[in-house]
């Protein structure tokens, strides 16, 4: 099969964000089951930008544009400028849409191209949804024009043969807009197991030696750090503990806002008890995960599938997380994890301090979170769900075309 990747999206394709990852293992996994695969993106598999020369005057206009406007003028320039741009990448790559068997388009901000070239061509298309782009569900500011922009993004979803999301809740959510839960899959994000089996107790003793961490119980969380994982709250947790008397070292590992949480632990007066590596390159990061004792969600988007989950669940370590629809989708409060109430420090503290007393429990939920995710949310499990809806889109739809011809 020849798949027509869309993806109108600036996002690094060997980037360590959940959306990087995601991209790059979907692509290995369609490629591993002998699909060929052709990008419609400004950026290349190789992460060399493929763009227009346009960008440059762009970058200049919205840098001109970020000093004399007023905010709401400033995103209404920018909406209207990343949108342009979407759709003269989705017109200037109509004869690589039209001879693919199937455009599987990552749905992306602004990005409504395909609406109008879907009336040009009859190439079956697959939207793989990831979020809700309004009303503080956006990482990015609020479209200015909601009602639009909104009304815009269900015509999309209406028009796909098929759309694909992360999570049971998102699902509901697009439903909700009067889109046929039979025209929507659920597909979780994943995790490649392969390096975490690697890993040896020596290496781990390894790391922990390099950072100083001594005999105290690691405290972790991973991730590209935006402002919905409430970092603060795991600061704020690993403050009351040291306090309590635990012998603990929190570790964040990750790129993003580090640094703004760093600031802030430091004001608190803890930031001698937390280690912040900042970005790790790819192979270190199994290592690092599993160096936790104790890993935790503090925050996420209702309808997001958080990868550092699944990278928890293939280091075997327990997780406190955040009780959210999408995270009790994988996780089962008391069987293969805790959950603790949404932005309450308190019952985050008492979450951990549960394990903290308990190492049998640790190993239990550990143990128990790494057989759902080996058995369920793997990349290959992942690539072969995605192979079953695309092989699916395109024999429904060939038998509609056939019959319409007739």
């Amino acid at each position: 099969m020849n798949v027509a990747y869309v993806l109108a999206e600036d996002i690094p394709f060997h980037g360590r964000s959940g959306a990087s990852a995601h991209i790059r293992n979907v692509v290995k996994q369609l490629e591993r089951r002998e699909h060929s695969i052709e990008f419609v993106s400004r950026m290349s598999p190789s992460g060399n930008e493929s763009g227009h020369s346009s960008e440059a005057a762009g970058d200049h206009l919205r840098s001109v544009a970020s000093v004399v406007l007023p905010e709401t003028v400033k995103t209404a320039a920018k909406d209207w400028w990343t949108r342009r741009e979407n759709r003269r990448l989705i017109q200037e790559n109509v004869d690589v849409l039209r001879c693919a068997d199937v455009i599987y388009e990552r749905d992306a901000y602004q990005s409504f191209g395909m609406i109008e070239v879907r009336k040009r061509i009859d190439t079956p298309w697959v939207v793989e949804c990831n979020g809700i782009y309004w009303y503080g569900e956006s990482p990015f500011a609020d479209p200015v024009w909601l009602d639009w922009y909104k009304q815009k993004k269900v015509q999309k979803w209406e028009n796909a043969d098929h759309v694909i999301v992360v999570s049971e809740k998102l699902k509901h959510q697009i439903a909700k807009e009067g889109i046929k839960p039979s025209k929507i899959s659920v597909i979780h994000n994943g995790v490649n197991i392969n390096p975490y089996r690697k890993i040896s107790r020596n290496k781990i003793l390894e790391f922990k030696s390099t950072q100083e961490f001594d005999e105290k119980t690691v405290i972790g969380f991973m991730g590209h750090i935006h402002p919905k994982h409430k970092v603060e709250l795991f600061v704020d947790a690993l403050h009351i503990l040291s306090d309590m008397g635990y012998m603990i070292h929190g570790l964040v590992v990750g790129g993003g806002r580090w640094k703004n949480y760093r600031k802030y632990a430091s004001n608190k007066g803890i930031k001698s008890k937390i280690t912040f590596t900042g970005s790790l390159p790819p192979e270190r990061v199994p290592v690092a995960v599993s160096s936790m004792d104790i890993c935790t969600i503090p925050g996420v988007n209702n309808h997001d599938s958080p990868v550092k989950l699944f990278e928890y669940g293939a280091a075997g370590c327990p997780v406190v997380s955040v009780s959210t629809p999408n995270v009790k989708e994988v996780i089962t409060d008391g069987k293969n994890g805790i959950l603790f109430d949404d932005g309450s420090t308190e019952d985050f503290v008492r979450a951990i301090s549960r394990l903290l007393e308990n190492e049998r429990l640790q190993a239990q939920y550990g143990a128990e979170l790494r057989k759902k995710v080996e058995s369920e949310h793997t990349w290959e499990d992942v690539g072969r769900r995605t192979e079953v809806v695309l092989n699916r889109v395109v024999d429904t739809t060939g038998v509609k075309q056939k019959s319409t011809s007739r």
